[in-house]
């Protein structure tokens, strides 16, 4: 069988290649946010709250939040972050986020108390798995009380962003949340 440049396997071939390896520059270009900075998302209170992302490289940014609004230039790497003043518990926000003629708006967004769950099964025991925790998530229906999962990764080197998401505490979600943090958000 003969190969020819024109072959459509061939080609397909090049085209996917070529992808993959603009994959890295398309991404530094698009204007972005991480993931903790999705819709349901908790924002800390009374504290000054930073917001960062990516953009093309020297791109101005311009972030509004809750009324404030502040601007910012990407690095030569895409990074860009700005600083808002501190927001008294509150909300729904909407979070937008401009650059280059793109626009990025999360909503649902509250200011509230946000905590940290880090440690082994203890912290990560879900409410279905304890005493009484599937008839406590039965009738778990706070939509202040969020709770963001960091889906497990391995990875040798830091890295800018997780895959998660923000869920709003109901009957469906509360089952899979973590025991100890339901419990401690409630007391909150």
């Amino acid at each position: 069988m003969k190969h020819s440049f024109l072959n459509p396997r061939h080609i397909a071939g090049v085209l996917a290649t070529a992808f993959f390896f603009l994959i890295p520059l398309i991404g530094h270009c698009a204007l972005s946010l991480p993931a903790i900075f999705s819709d349901g998302a908790v924002l800390q209170c009374r504290k000054p709250l930073k917001i960062w992302g990516g953009a093309a490289p020297s791109e101005e940014v311009t972030v509004k939040l809750a009324g404030q609004t502040k601007t910012a230039k990407a690095n030569a790497d895409g990074v860009w972050s700005v600083e808002l003043a501190a927001m008294e518990p509150g909300g729904p926000f909407d979070l937008t986020v401009e650059a280059g003629g793109a626009q990025l708006t999360r909503h649902d967004l509250l200011a509230g108390e946000v905590w940290l769950l880090s440690g082994q099964s203890n912290m990560e025991l879900s409410m279905g798995s304890t005493d009484g925790g599937n008839e406590a998530a039965a009738v778990a229906n706070d939509p202040r009380i969020r709770f963001f999962a960091i889906e497990r990764h391995a990875s040798a080197t830091p890295e800018r962003d997780v895959t998660g998401l923000w869920e709003k505490c109901n009957p469906d979600s509360t089952y899979v949340f973590s025991a100890i943090g339901y419990y401690f958000a409630r007391r909150l």
